[in-house]
């Protein structure tokens, strides 16, 4: 018996199992890779090409070919169009699940339907439900969402033969998603402290910047506009391709060239050096630079509310470095530079998935020799060991997880409407908080509770520094008095998925604010997850 994890990226995706045993592996796909791109593309209204051939086809038909889908997921508004049929994010993400499972299920005989899925730390509470969608479209049952940096130590530490006591800092860059964490291994066990991001901020920004660079000077040496080739698709993808074999050139060369050619007189020899690379990119490191140095005043301001402010240690001992587009030599270089610790590089596409295996491993059989997670139990029709067939658990190496954004309400703090907290970023996993609220004016009829999600870490904010995600009514009994008190309770999941009430306190008049995506209904879902059986999947 196996459990599966799966990293859903945006540039690159994988899928590993553990057995119960605990030993781990990476599964490779039909075309023999460990890896698998995130291109779908759509050959025809019921037929999808996803991965390795579908990204070879991307000059060839650039309309119909879809990539960095993750960047959209909890955006409805920002479907896609093929063949005359819209797409949401969710349905394009369960194309790329199916063709994961199916490749895993065709080289191992197993039947996979219970999954971890992992995320970016950073995603919020729409990115994680479309998530958790996407799984359900694909015919998965998501066992757990697991925020990537959290799976990636959990592997790094299972991996390692000696689990001294360690503060790491896990820095995650993507190829869509940046993500850092700052994470305590005490026996095996391990704490997320504090977490930062940009899921809008990877590798990928790195290949725009060197396409620019070979636009500008393709144009320069052939006369073009560059109107033409950023307006044509074919073109485009053209330097996009070969800016991204480049990039990954530039990690063990000074130099690389590419050749375009699109025609007589069209033909050019384009270079780039490391330095030039360097210059044109480093404002994108100075953001993940940024962003690190932020989680880590975040962790010791922590540290100083749970009365740690005596911690005398390093603000951490290791870095491990996750993500394929830390192979890029600036990263390791301006980390070692700025942190004095040379980077360990740990699996970089692999790392995540294996951790989300070890984090399935424990709601299929939590007392088997996973090395897995200890979180809430799997559903009743799991098939579970009996108890008789139980054998001690060693190396158990998750504790505690934090959410990564602030959670309020819209309140009058000092008569001005603003944001006003709940849950604050970074508590501990799962959560669950309640604050009490006074009644605006005298026999209110309801009171309408607007949710904000933020970045601010603060009891309250201004209202322009969050954002809307769902409006809730309570409605009052009759002749209530102005002042009368309200209150509203935020629980958080161990997925980081909320539930929020508010209750009435002297007659107990209560409501329930249910969160949804982007007016994507459960209804939506099953219809869509009935639509992916009759969806073929080709090589071209």
């Amino acid at each position: 018996m196996y459990s599966y994890g799966i990293d859903l990226g945006t540039t690159y995706s994988c899928i590993a199992r553990v057995d119960e045993r605990g030993n781990v592996e990476v599964l490779k796909n039909m075309e023999g890779s460990y890896t698998t791109p995130s291109i779908v593309e759509f050959s025809g209204p019921n037929t999808v090409i996803v991965g390795d051939d579908a990204k070879e086809d991307i000059k060839l038909d650039p309309e119909n070919v879809c990539l960095f889908i993750k960047r959209s997921m909890g955006k409805n508004t920002e479907r896609r169009e093929y063949h005359g049929k819209a797409y949401t994010p969710e349905e394009i993400s369960a194309r790329i699940l199916m063709k994961l499972v199916r490749d895993a299920e065709t080289l191992t005989g197993d039947t996979i339907k219970d999954v971890v899925i992992t995320i970016p730390a950073y995603f919020g509470i729409s990115e994680r439900q479309a998530t958790q969608n996407a799984g359900k479209i694909a015919g998965l049952n998501v066992l757990a969402l697991a925020n990537e940096p959290t799976a990636a130590a959990i592997a790094y530490t299972r991996m390692r033969s000696s689990l001294d006591n360690k503060t790491v800092l896990v820095y995650d860059l993507g190829g869509g998603t940046f993500d850092v964490t700052v994470a305590d291994i005490s026996a095996g066990q391990i704490t997320i402290v504090a977490t930062n991001g940009n899921h809008s901020l990877g590798g990928k920004d790195w290949d725009a910047e060197l396409v620019d660079f070979f636009i500008n000077q393709y144009c320069a040496e052939t006369g073009a506009e560059s109107s033409e080739i950023y307006d044509d698709s074919e073109a485009f993808y053209d330097f996009l391709l070969k800016a991204e074999e480049a990039k990954k050139k530039l990690t063990n060369k000074n130099s690389e060239t590419i050749v375009i050619d699109r025609g007589p007189g069209k033909r050019a020899k384009l270079k780039v050096t490391i330095d030039e690379f360097n210059e044109i990119t480093k404002h994108l490191l100075l953001s993940t630079m940024q962003l690190t140095k932020e989680v880590l005043r975040q962790a010791a301001h922590k540290r100083s509310l749970t009365g740690e402010d005596g911690f005398s240690g390093p603000p951490f001992h290791e870095i491990i470095f996750v993500g394929g587009s830390t192979r890029m030599r600036q990263v390791r270089e301006a980390v070692k530079e700025e942190f004095g610790i040379e980077p360990q590089m740990f699996e970089p596409d692999e790392a995540v998935a294996r951790g989300a295996a070890f984090m399935a491993a424990q709601y299929l059989f939590p007392h088997a020799d996973s090395g897995g997670v200890e979180l809430t139990g799997p559903p009743e029709d799991h098939h579970i060991r009996k108890p008789s067939d139980k054998r001690p658990t060693k190396n158990v190496v998750f504790g505690e997880d934090v959410i990564s954004k602030s959670y309020g309400i819209k309140a009058k703090i000092g008569g001005v409407p603003r944001i006003s907290h709940v849950i604050i970023k970074n508590d501990i996993l799962p959560c669950s908080k309640t604050k009490t609220y006074k009644a605006d004016a005298t026999n209110q009829s309801y009171i309408e509770i607007e949710v904000y999600e933020s970045n601010i870490m603060e009891s309250w904010t201004d209202l322009s520094y969050g954002q809307l995600i769902t409006i809730g009514k309570l409605h009052l009994p009759a002749g209530l008095p102005k002042g009368t008190h309200i209150d509203v309770t935020f629980s958080f999941d161990n997925n980081g998925m909320l539930d929020i009430s508010a209750t009435e306190r002297s007659q107990g008049a209560e409501c329930s604010i249910t969160i949804k995506t982007d007016g994507l209904q459960d209804e939506d879902v099953s219809r869509m997850r009935e639509e992916s059986k009759n969806v073929k999947m080709i090589s071209s």
